[in-house]
């Protein structure tokens, strides 16, 4: 029985010797298999890092490429709150073109006709009383830009001048339709007006900036007592200066006018104008760079 037990314990060695040596054999197997993993991950891992080098040089082109673009085309002017009151800045500190889906006019054209964007593109024109007041360019004929130099603007801009008469019902300006053929304008997007103007030395400087809307313009087939289109009285300076009025600003004036309501609707709007009427004085006044303001 002994031996046996002896046998039987050498055998159960035997079979231990030969596990334990399967076992290095399977570890010896892996870890070479292990080698070869690893030098292939290490491989791919080097792949990676250079598609991820090469994406990063990618985009920092492409980040350079936007950084350009928006440079390029990053011109929009900087506007005041407030309205009829001028710039607390000089025009030749201020960029003063509009970004074009505000611009109404930059008059860099030197043409008489406003910006064909947005449903837009009416002309310029200048009108004024019977009553004998008179307007350079004159009434009637297409008016021409004028030469100006004036810091950070356009090479042309609107410029009229004249004398207004003595009596009754007096007035001469310019403006223009905000569509050609003349019809209602939807500029509810936007929320009010800006524009750059001045008064020549000796000049008056009073001038009232009007919008004809659909209850004030005989072409909106509302108003019964015409013409007292809502706007704000200015006081110009002899030097250019940036003025932005709002819509919700914009009155009529009292003691005429039918229907006399609240307030411009900006959803019907037929033009701008800019206006002078008082008894007895002479104006050179220079309109430049108009735009609407709260463009998104």
């Amino acid at each position: 029985m002994g031996e046996q037990k002896n046998v039987g314990l050498e055998s159960r060695r035997g079979s231990g010797v030969g596990v334990v040596a399967a076992l290095l054999s399977v570890l010896v197997i892996g870890a070479g298999c292990a080698s070869h993993t690893n030098n292939r991950v290490s491989s791919a891992a080097n792949g990676i890092q250079k598609a991820a080098n090469g994406l990063t040089d990618t985009v920092h082109a492409v980040n350079g490429a936007a950084d350009a673009v928006g440079k390029t085309f990053n011109t929009g002017s900087s506007t005041n709150g407030g309205t009829g009151s001028p710039s607390t800045l000089a025009p030749s500190t201020r960029q003063a073109g509009p970004a074009r889906a505000c611009a109404i006019d930059d008059m860099a054209d030197g043409n008489n006709q406003i910006l064909s964007d947005a449903g837009r593109g009416g002309y310029w024109y200048s009108y004024v009383d019977s009553a004998g007041s008179t307007i350079t360019p004159a009434a009637g004929t297409p008016f021409t830009m004028s030469p100006v130099t004036a810091p950070n603007l356009p090479a042309f801009a609107a410029r009229f001048s004249g004398n207004v008469a003595n009596g009754q019902i007096l007035y001469a300006g310019i403006g223009f339709n905000l569509t050609q053929p003349k019809g209602a304008y939807d500029a509810s997007q936007y929320t009010g007006v800006s524009f750059w103007a001045k008064a020549a030395a000796g000049s008056a400087k009073n001038v009232r900036f009007k919008i004809p809307d659909v209850n004030t313009d005989p072409d909106g087939k509302v108003c019964t007592g015409c013409y007292n289109d809502f706007g704000v009285d200015l006081v110009l300076t002899e030097s250019f200066h940036q003025y932005v009025i709002r819509f919700a600003d914009m009155t009529q004036l009292s003691g005429w006018g039918a229907p006399r309501v609240a307030h411009i609707t900006p959803a019907a709007l037929f033009g701008m104008q800019w206006q002078v009427a008082a008894p007895g004085t002479s104006y050179d006044m220079t309109v430049s760079n108009v735009a609407f303001t709260g463009c998104q």
